[in-house]
């Protein structure tokens, strides 16, 4: 095959592939135009279920979710300078994740494989149980948790190992599948006999586990006061709804909490 040829059979490809993944979703509405700020590029916001747009309102450059963008503007907004900070990531996955590694200095990344010991590296990942990692007291200044406090089974120590990794003035940014007009629940509980399932078992999707993740809690308005009372953080909730980003005027929340109750 020349080189003609080739170029021709790249071109072919690229348009196929628009014609499959992009124009089914421009003919039925399904889009919005805008910025990434994740690629940070003018794009196309497709839109392929409705029912689940935090997660498949993507960006056809970075594959960005609406969930992703919502992290990284709260994180630039609030930290233009968040290269040169040190952050650290328990289960990273997606656009997010992928940019942060590629652009700090000083980012940390971990998974929890349950046979592996603490600290040591599996699957090019340190493995960490962020309710009792190996890490020194005030490390990072920024940690960031995307949709992992549902799956955890004892959040309260959780959060409560935030603090002790964190800076003074440190932050923990996140989020988590919030129910705003609902007090948390939780669906499993764990004591001396073993774990107690008080609803029927659901699992999200875990970029290390084909079985996904047990979801643990149900997250409702009064995650603020749980925090505080288990970790002395603050806790504020930033409400997205901006369609130039991305979001399809639809509602999104991040939340942070700041290790000094003082700074908020």
């Amino acid at each position: 095959m020349n080189i003609w040829n080739r170029v021709q059979e790249g071109i072919s490809w690229r348009i196929d592939k628009y014609c499959k993944n992009i124009v089914p979703y421009i003919i039925k509405g399904r889009f919005t135009y805008g910025t990434c700020p994740v690629c940070d590029k003018k794009t196309l916001f497709i839109d392929r279920d409705p029912e689940r747009s935090r997660e498949s309102f993507l960006c056809i450059f970075c594959n960005s979710s609406s969930r992703h963008r919502a992290i990284m503007l709260v994180l630039k907004n609030n930290f233009p300078e968040y290269q040169n900070l040190c952050i650290y990531e328990p289960s990273p996955g997606g656009a997010v994740s992928d940019k942060l590694k590629r652009e700090c200095k000083y980012y940390t990344d971990s998974h929890y494989f349950p046979d592996v010991a603490p600290g040591k590296t599996e699957k090019g990942f340190r493995c960490e149980n962020i309710e009792e990692t190996t890490f020194d007291n005030s490390v990072f200044d920024i940690i960031i948790t995307q949709e992992v406090f549902e799956h955890i089974l004892h959040p309260s120590k959780a959060f409560a190992e935030i603090k002790r990794i964190l800076k003074p003035h440190g932050v923990h940014i996140f989020t988590i599948p919030f129910e705003k007009d609902k007090k948390t629940t939780f669906r499993v509980l764990e004591d001396k006999d073993g774990l107690h399932f008080l609803e029927d078992k659901i699992y999200h999707g875990n970029p290390i586990d084909k079985k996904g993740s047990l979801v643990i809690t149900n997250w409702g308005h009064d995650i603020f006061d749980y925090i505080f009372l288990h970790s002395g953080m603050n806790t504020k909730i930033f409400t997205i709804r901006d369609n130039n980003f991305g979001f399809g005027n639809r509602i999104y929340y991040v939340f942070m909490s700041n290790n000094l109750s003082s700074s908020f």
